[in-house]
C-alpha cells in the first residue's frame, strides 16, 4: 500500500471534531462548506508502542 493512501483512511480533524462523515478528499467537502482548514493527521503505526506507553507497562 502506498503512503499516500494510508494518510486518507481516517477522517480529517475537522470532521472528527464535528462527528460527521468525511469524504476524504483534499480538502474535504465539509471543511470547504464550513470554511475551516482541512487537516489530515499523520497516522502512527499502532503496532509500534511509544516510549511513553512502554513506560506505563
Amino acid at each position: 500500500m502506498s503512503s499516500n493512501l494510508s494518510n486518507f483512511n481516517k477522517p480529517c480533524s475537522g470532521c472528527r471534531r464535528r462527528k460527521v462523515r468525511c469524504d476524504k478528499a483534499k480538502p474535504c467537502l465539509n471543511c470547504v462548506r464550513h470554511g475551516i482548514p482541512c487537516i489530515y493527521d499523520p497516522q502512527r503505526d499502532m503496532g509500534v508502542p511509544t516510549p511513553e506507553s512502554q513506560q506505563q507497562l
